[in-house]
């Protein structure tokens, strides 16, 4: 199990001392298009935008990760919904309404500035308006 996160972690970090560059990584991953990961310890959502590297990436499966505190299963389909948007399935989900999803996290990181992920707020304030 400890090995098995370690290479996740790496996959979406790219800085464990031996791991590949994200240029080699994103190479070698590119036709990924189901991701399943849990129990794993990421704390930051700027690692979870990483998964934006995998262009025909569009179904993962995330639970019991460190980074969603006590979110409920809407609000975690709603964040990863607005970081993510190749993703069609979130935990077995369909992402109906990006656009809700993309709005709500615009509103959500004035209130909560720990979920905020700059980059990503950044295209959606241009996309949405401020």
């Amino acid at each position: 199990k400890q090995w098995y996160q370690r290479r996740v972690r790496g996959l979406l970090c790219c800085s464990l001392p031996g791991t590949p560059t994200s240029e080699s990584v994103i190479e070698r991953f590119s036709k990924l298009t189901k991701l399943h990961v849990n129990n794993i310890s990421i704390n930051s959502w700027s690692e979870v935008s990483k998964l934006r590297w995998f262009p025909c990436l569009n179904d993962v499966r995330m639970v019991h990760w460190d980074l969603f505190g006590d979110m409920n299963d809407e609000e975690r389909r709603l964040i990863l919904g607005a970081l993510l948007p190749t993703i069609s399935l979130i935990n077995g989900a369909e992402i109906r309404d990006r656009g809700n999803a993309e709005r709500w996290y615009m509103r959500r990181c004035t209130k909560n500035p720990s979920i905020r992920e700059d980059q990503r707020l950044a295209e959606l304030e241009a996309e949405h308006g401020v």
